[in-house]
């Protein structure tokens, strides 16, 4: 006969294996540490400088950039020009690199807003990679309003180095395509209302935005993986000649409530699927399609005769 304890000892050593292999040994390895470390850090080391910047008097401005190492330089003159100092040069030894500025508040300034609103009319394609920290000082949504003004859908996601953007084509040329309005109009009759109209467009974008925040992410995958993974070996565990009794039941209980729980999540997610195509699913399939076909269709494109 097992003891209940020799029996529950498995139980927890399976499962924090399990979530080692899943979570941690990832960690380990580096795959999973990504943007999150300057990402979570960038508030803090914003606000620090911001306060430096004002609280500094004199006609010149030391700034420290080791004590900001996750700031873009260009993030650190604008938060400066918006105090009047202008950058002047640097000077750096092994531990320390130093931005000079001096204060110069008539100094023109091109601000990050201006230099976005330069970098989009430059861009070719209908997608394009931006370095986004270098426009930071806007703040995530000063950074989606000038690529919105200028043509671009806004981004979703953090601020980092290398963000994927899209050109808003659905509202900057599409309307202009006489094919893509004659399949628009089509879509119109049958659904009652103008897939391209902004409107609705904007109502899409908004849709698509508090559905994100119903969906179970990564970490809600990651637990539904383990607890798939840990559940069947719990109960295979109790079924097993290891554990007798008392001891049975537990580890049934517990192997069955974990698979509860996975079996749960599958069927929210199963739920929020449903949902969310039900909700814009019409909408977001007549989009593709109609980008596909303005594609085929825009001057200059291999389709167009």
């Amino acid at each position: 006969m097992s003891d209940p304890l020799h029996t529950a000892t498995l139980v927890a050593a399976i499962s924090a294996f399990v979530v080692f292999m899943f979570a941690g040994f990832p960690a380990f390895l580096g795959l999973r540490n990504g943007y999150a470390g300057p990402r979570h850090r960038r508030p803090a080391q914003d606000a620090a400088l911001r306060e430096m910047v004002r609280g500094h008097s004199g006609a010149t401005l030391p700034i420290d950039w080791m004590q900001f190492p996750d700031l873009h330089k260009h993030h650190i003159e604008d938060i400066a020009a918006e105090s009047g100092w202008r950058y002047a040069g640097e000077d750096f030894t092994a531990k320390e690199w130093w931005l000079l500025f001096n204060r110069a508040p008539n100094t023109p300034y091109e601000g990050p807003a201006e230099r976005l609103t330069r970098e989009l009319a430059t861009a070719e394609g209908d997608t394009y990679t931006i370095n986004a920290l270098r426009y930071a000082a806007l703040g995530k949504d000063g950074f989606n309003r000038v690529l919105s003004d200028a043509g671009w859908h806004p981004n979703r996601l953090w601020l980092r180095d290398a963000l994927p953007i899209t050109r808003a084509v659905e509202l900057t040329e599409m309307p202009h395509n006489p094919a893509v309005t004659a399949r628009a109009q089509q879509f119109a009759n049958e659904h009652g209302y103008n897939p391209l109209d902004p409107e609705r467009l904007m109502r899409l974008r908004d849709r698509e935005a508090h559905w994100r925040t119903k969906n179970v992410g990564c970490w809600g995958t990651l637990l539904v993986v383990v607890c798939l993974v840990v559940g069947p070996l719990i109960i295979a565990l109790g079924i097993s000649d290891l554990a007798r009794d008392s001891a049975q039941v537990i580890t049934l209980c517990v192997g069955g409530g974990v698979t509860a729980i996975a079996l749960a999540f599958l069927g929210y997610e199963r739920w929020f699927t449903v949902q969310e195509r039900k909700d814009i699913g019409d909408h977001r399939a007549i989009l593709k399609e109609l980008t596909k076909l303005h594609k085929e269709t825009r001057p200059g494109s291999t389709g167009t005769p």
